[in-house]
């Protein structure tokens, strides 16, 4: 009766730690998913035609775009003029969106961030970072351009065109405060990706 009642205990000692155990494994992989999850919403991947970009982070390009925002946009004294129209980015052929992407971010590049002249030390490190991102980006794009996987038509020339005359309108500082005012239009048009 004694080793009866010795083996039960034992026996419930065994469950009670196998239990332990499959409670703890189960957290274990509940988290991972969660940071995969997390992982992969950080660092997305952009199909553009047959070009793939991994590891764009939207939240980081967007953070850094919510820093300046306000103060860009109340710099931008010129309402009568739009760079980023939404109707340019609209319904671009899938396999020129790489080849418009690379001619914005260039544009972006040596135009905008260029000219643009912060008025804070927050405001300039802000506006590097999305530049240094940008440049990440366009050497991305740039691969994929070099592998003949971007191709450059047409309707790309002609839409990028639309932009510039656009600028063209304006002198750079305040087509640089413009541009950099409207970012959220080029990071919703990239997010469709």
């Amino acid at each position: 009766m004694e080793a009866s009642k010795y083996c039960q205990r034992k026996s419930n000692s065994l469950d009670y730690q196998i239990k332990m155990a499959f409670g703890a494994f189960s957290c274990l992989v509940l988290v991972a998913f969660l940071f995969a999850k997390t992982v992969v919403a950080e660092g997305r991947r952009l199909s553009l035609g047959q070009c793939e970009l991994n590891s764009v982070s939207f939240r980081e390009l967007r953070d850094n775009f919510d820093a300046i925002k306000e103060n860009v946009q109340t710099q931008d004294i010129r309402t009568d003029v739009i760079l980023l129209k939404e109707s340019v980015l609209r319904e671009v052929p899938m396999s020129e969106s790489c080849c418009l992407l690379r001619h914005l971010l260039r544009f972006y590049v040596e135009s905008i961030f260029k000219h643009y002249e912060p008025t804070s030390n927050l405001l300039r490190r802000k506006t590097s970072t999305l530049a240094n991102a940008f440049l990440s980006i366009k050497a991305k794009l740039r691969e994929c351009h070099n592998q003949n996987k971007c191709s450059c038509g047409e309707e790309t020339n002609r839409r990028f065109k639309l932009v510039l005359d656009e600028y063209q309108k304006l002198d750079k500082t305040t087509a640089a405060i413009k541009a950099l005012g409207e970012m959220d239009v080029l990071f919703a048009w990239m997010e469709g990706f």
